[in-house]
C-alpha cells in the first residue's frame, strides 16, 4: 500500500498527531510506525518485492519520511547486552527498509544524528561568530579540568553530551546541569571514567526557544527566574506551566545563524536553546534535531504542527 508520509516515531507521541491531523485536513495519508512496539508486532522486510510489513500494516511505496524520533524498541527476556543487540537490529531493519522505499526524508536519521552531536554545534557556533558560546570545555582529563576552571570553580557548571539518563537496578537516573560546588570539585575524579562539557555559568535574565521548521522560526521567551529550583537547569522546574512563556522577536543575527545551522547540516527542524544574559548578550546553549515542541504551541498559540504539516506538504507537492 502506498502512503503519501510514513512517519517513524510512537503513537501516542502527541507531536506526531496534532501534525496528523493537519494532514488529514488536506487528504494526506499517512501512517504510524511505533518504534516501541516494533518487538511486539513484529517486522518483515521483502527486499526483491520492495515490501514492508509492520504489524498488520503493508507499506510498499511512500512519498516522504518524517523521522520524528528516536524511541528504543521494548524488548523482554533479555540480558541489556542482548537487548542492546536486537534494538539495533531492528532499527538497521526499519530504516534500511524505508531507504529502499523513497529517496526522501523530512530530515535523514544521519542528518539528525550528526547534528545532534554538542561538541559539533558548539565549534560551528564558535567558528561562525555570530553568536557566542559560553566558555566551554569538554574533557575526560583531571588536569585540564582544574586548569580550565582555575580558582573559581563555582562560576562554572557541569553537563553531559549527549541524553542524561542512566539506567541502573534502582530505575532510570537523570543526570541534570548542575553548578559546581566543593562537593563535585572533590569528585573531578570521576570525569576520568566519562566525559563531560565544563561551561562557565552565565547569569541568567532568561532562555529562548527558537523552532526553526523549514523556512519558518519561532521565537519563544523562557522566563523562569522565579523558580529558585530552575535556576540552574530549566528541566527542574516542578512544571512547564510554571514557566512564563511569550513570543519574542529574534535578533537578525539570531535568526540567520539558526537557519544557516539547519541548512548546513540538512536540517529541516531544528529546537534551539540560547540564553540571554544580564547585560542583553545572547549566547548559544544547543540545538536538538528531536526537540519537543508541542509544549510551546500550548503556551503560547505558535501554530507548530501547522508550520510541519505545511512544510512537509509542500516537499510532497515538489517530489
Amino acid at each position: 500500500m502506498h502512503f503519501d508520509v510514513v512517519i517513524v516515531g510512537r503513537s501516542t507521541d502527541p507531536h506526531e498527531s496534532s501534525v496528523i491531523q493537519h494532514f488529514n485536513v488536506a487528504n494526506i495519508s499517512t501512517v504510524c510506525i511505533d518504534q516501541t512496539s516494533l518487538w511486539q508486532y513484529t517486522a518483515t522486510f521483502s527486499p526483491d518485492k520492495l515490501k514492508l510489513l509492520v504489524g498488520e500494516t503493508v507499506i510498499s511505496s511512500c512519498s516522504l519520511i518524517w523521522y520524528r524520533r528516536h524511541y528504543d524498541t521494548s524488548v523482554f527476556l533479555m540480558s541489556k547486552g542482548e537487548a542492546k543487540f536486537a534494538r539495533s537490529e531492528f532499527s538497521h531493519t526499519l530504516v534500511g527498509a524505508l531507504n529502499s522505499l523513497t529517496d526522501f526524508w523530512f530530515t535523514t536519521p544521519e542528518a539528525m544524528h550528526r547534528a545532534s552531536h554538542k561538541a559539533t554545534q558548539l565549534a560551528w557556533v564558535a567558528k561562525d561568530g555570530r553568536i557566542d558560546i559560553p566558555k566551554t570545555l569538554i574533557t575526560s582529563n583531571v588536569d585540564e579540568a582544574k586548569r580550565f576552571l582555575g580558582d573559581n570553580y563555582s562560576d562554572f557548571i557541569v553537563k553531559t553530551l549527549n541524553y542524561p539518563f542512566i539506567l541502573d537496578e534502582s530505575g532510570l537516573g537523570v543526570m541534570y546541569t548542575s553548578r559546581l560546588n566543593e562537593h563535585l570539585y572533590k569528585c573531578l575524579e570521576d570525569i576520568k571514567n566519562t566525559p563531560c562539557i565544563i561551561q562557565k555559568f552565565i547569569s541568567r535574565q532568561y532562555e529562548v526557544r527558537v523552532n526553526v521548521i523549514g523556512s519558518q522560526i519561532f521565537g519563544t521567551k523562557l522566563d523562569m527566574n522565579h523558580l529558585p529550583e530552575a535556576k540552574v537547569d530549566s528541566r527542574l522546574s516542578r512544571d512547564y506551566h510554571d514557566i512564563r512563556h511569550s513570543v519574542i522577536e529574534l535578533p537578525p543575527e539570531v535568526a540567520s545563524l539558526s537557519r544557516d545551522f539547519c541548512r548546513h547540516f540538512g536540517l529541516r527542524f531544528g529546537a534551539f536553546d540560547y540564553i540571554v544574559d544580564t547585560n542583553n548578550h545572547w549566547y548559544f546553549l544547543e540545538v536538538n534535531p528531536y526537540g519537543q515542541w508541542a509544549w510551546i504551541e500550548e503556551m503560547t498559540g505558535q501554530p507548530l504542527a501547522a508550520a510541519i504539516a505545511s512544510e512537509i506538504s509542500l516537499l510532497i507537492k515538489g517530489i
